[in-house]
């Protein structure tokens, strides 16, 4: 298959950023992914006239998989690197990552026109 459990990347670096992928199970991108990012706040940050759907288990798995992707950076960046983290499926690493890692500078980039 190729759904994102069983892709299989190593990390790698291009133009001087290095990438480290961080796995997920097919149930954690469904929930993470398409449950809490896609159904709850994709419509919620653009206005959607679809209803933002709520469910515990998707904020739940938000929280884990923005952790593991914080952790994940706070392992492999060197003292004083720049994390870039990009968009809003991953909006809760800053500060996790800030929790972690004092010395790291943080980037953030909102990939969508808000407020």
């Amino acid at each position: 298959g190729t759904g994102p459990a069983t892709r299989r990347s190593e990390p790698f670096s291009t133009d001087g950023i290095s990438v480290v992928p961080v796995p997920l199970s097919h149930e954690e991108f469904r929930e993470y992914y398409e449950g809490m990012a896609n159904a709850t706040l994709w419509p919620l940050y653009h206005d959607s006239v679809a209803f933002p759907e709520y469910h515990r288990e998707w904020w739940d798995a938000y929280v884990e998989v923005n952790r593991r992707f914080a952790r994940r950076a706070a392992e492999v960046a060197a003292h004083g690197a720049t994390v870039w983290v990009q968009d809003y499926q991953l909006q809760l690493v800053p500060q996790m990552l800030r929790e972690l890692r004092s010395d790291v500078r943080i980037g953030f980039f909102l990939h969508i026109p808000f407020p």
